[in-house]
C-alpha cells in the first residue's frame, strides 16, 4: 500500500526509532481508518492508486530529496486526488480528522498494547536486518530460538498478557544479544590478525 501523511516528517536512521515507525505506518493507518469511516471502503479503495501515482514514495519530501534523481510530487496534484475522490481538500480533511482525534480517550491497556506492538516489531525488525548482514554466518539452531522466542512475545500480546508480553520481549532480547556477542567478538578478532599481518 502506497500511503504516508502528506507532511509527515519522518527521521531516516538504520534502526527506526517511534516517530518513524507512526509516520510510516500508525498515521496512515489512522487516517485510512477516518477516511473509510467517513466515505465507506470501496471510496477509499479507488482514491489509494490514484494517491500512489502522485506520491511516487512512501517517504517525505525532506527524507526523499536525500537520493539522487529525485523529483517532488506535484503538490496541486496530490490535493487533487484528495478532491477528486472526497469533494473535500486535505487541509479540511486534516483538521477533521485531528479533531476526531483530539476527541478521542483510548483505554489505557489499549495504549499500553500500541506501544509494546511498536516496540516488539522495531527490535524483529532491527534483528532481521542484522541477520541479513551476516550473510549466513549465524548459526541456525540460535537463529530459530530467536523466532521461538518473539512468536512468544506476539502470542501473549494477542493474548491480552501483557505484562507477560513485557517478560517475554526482554527474553528475545537477551537472545538476540547472546547471538550478536560471539559474532561482534569474532569479527573483531578476525580484524586485529589481519591488520597485524606483515606485509
Amino acid at each position: 500500500m502506497i500511503f504516508v501523511v502528506i507532511d509527515a516528517e519522518t527521521p531516516r536512521k538504520t534502526r527506526p526509532d517511534a516517530r518513524q515507525r507512526i509516520a510510516n505506518y500508525t498515521e496512515p493507518a489512522l487516517l485510512l481508518q477516518f477516511l473509510t469511516s467517513r466515505y465507506s471502503f470501496e471510496r477509499v479503495l479507488g482514491f489509494l492508486p490514484d494517491y500512489g501515482r502522485v506520491r511516487r514514495s512512501l517517504e517525505s519530501n525532506a527524507i526523499a530529496s536525500r537520493r539522487r534523481g529525485f523529483r517532488a510530487p506535484d503538490g496541486a496534484a496530490v490535493r487533487g486526488v484528495f478532491e477528486r475522490h472526497f469533494q473535500r481538500g486535505w487541509s479540511d480533511l486534516r483538521a477533521d480528522w485531528e479533531r476526531q482525534m483530539a476527541g478521542s480517550v483510548a483505554p489505557a491497556a489499549a495504549g499500553h498494547q500500541l506501544v509494546l506492538r511498536q516496540k516488539t516489531y522495531a527490535t524483529i525488525r532491527n534483528f532481521e536486518m542484522w541477520l541479513l548482514a551476516q550473510r549466513s554466518r549465524a548459526e541456525p539452531r540460535r537463529i530459530a530460538s530467536v523466532r521461538r522466542a518473539f512468536t512468544a512475545v506476539n502470542v501473549a500480546i494477542r493474548g491480552g498478557r501483557l505484562d507477560d508480553a513485557e517478560a517475554r520481549l526482554q527474553e528475545a532480547v537477551g537472545l538476540v544479544n547472546d547471538l550478536k556477542r560471539p559474532m561482534l567478538v569474532t569479527h573483531a578478532s578476525f580484524r586485529v590478525t589481519w591488520a597485524s599481518k606483515p606485509g
